[in-house]
């Protein structure tokens, strides 16, 4: 019998309470679906981009567990650029002193005003500060330092900042007015580009194929739950499921934008079609052998 998981039950990479059946066991530890299959992109993306294995490694469990919880929807190039930015957003400085630093998001016409008689700070907070784009009030927000200190006798104090949400930083640049060699970054891919018509089409017909697919699935997880198939069967087909949710719903997006890559997420989604019709398979198997009604 599929059995869904106990609410006190927590996923080892996050740290949220886990619910329902979407999640694994990797020995004596969970993992809910979205840290799964976010650990499955981060091991590609490293293995496509080595330099940033080493440093990834030496991020600490509050880290990653920021980590994941920011970017359980992260794919290619969105994901690559995230784990940059976490890993040179944790740094450690030696020094007599612990310095705080705590940061405010003001935009464009806020920053102009609160150093309106500090041209100089104002410019380079425009330039070289970090930003994010706020989806809440569509527009740029930059990021304003203030800084505190306190006496310490400790001869080495460590500031580690996680960077939760998509930021561009103006480190680089600040190296270089400096005269410090440049810094060598990994080769990203491209942004999405704009879906033309005909790729539009062929997406909304891939997504209604998703939709009918995803209802199929969810029809045999009720059989198979009711008719007591083994849990790792059931485990599996959930698994899938909650993989084709994650590619319409990125399919969708793309649409909805018309913005995205038409092969990648094409081939994700056939990929992922192709890998259910064996897990639902080996449930009907077992269903066939138990006598279940077999699904039209």
């Amino acid at each position: 019998m599929c059995v869904s998981a106990p609410s006190d039950m927590q996923c080892y990479n996050c740290l949220s309470e886990i619910y329902g059946i979407d999640f694994v066991k990797q020995g004596t530890y969970f993992k809910c679906g979205n840290c799964n299959r976010l650990s499955s992109r981060i091991r590609r993306t490293l293995a496509k981009q080595h330099e940033l294995t080493d440093s990834w490694n030496l991020l600490g469990k509050d880290e990653k567990k920021a980590f994941y919880l920011a970017n359980h929807k992260a794919m290619g190039t969105g994901l690559a650029l995230a784990m940059d930015e976490s890993i040179k957003n944790m740094f450690t400085q030696t020094s007599r002193s612990t310095f705080e630093a705590e940061g405010t998001w003001h935009d464009e016409v806020d920053v102009r005003e609160m150093f309106k008689d500090k041209i100089d700070q104002r410019d380079n907070i425009l330039k070289f500060g970090k930003t994010l784009l706020c989806p809440v009030r569509n527009c740029r927000l930059y990021e304003v330092m203030a800084y505190k200190s306190k006496a310490s006798d400790e001869q080495e104090a460590i500031r580690a900042r996680s960077v939760t949400c998509s930021q561009s930083s103006g480190r680089k640049a600040m190296k270089e007015i400096e005269g410090e060699p440049k810094e060598k970054k990994p080769k990203l891919e491209k942004g999405p580009t704009m879906l033309n018509d005909l790729s539009l089409t062929k997406l909304s017909k891939l997504s209604q194929k998703l939709t009918e697919k995803l209802v199929i699935l969810a029809a045999m997880l009720k059989v198979g739950t009711d008719n007591k198939v083994p849990d790792k069967l059931m485990q599996n087909l959930s698994l899938h499921k909650a993989n084709m949710e994650e590619a319409k719903s990125l399919i969708d997006m793309a649409i909805e934008s018309k913005h995205g890559k038409f092969t990648d997420l094409s081939k994700q989604a056939n990929t992922i079609i192709f890998e259910s019709l064996e897990a639902v398979k080996n449930v009907q198997t077992v269903l066939d052998a138990l006598g279940a009604v077999d699904l039209d």
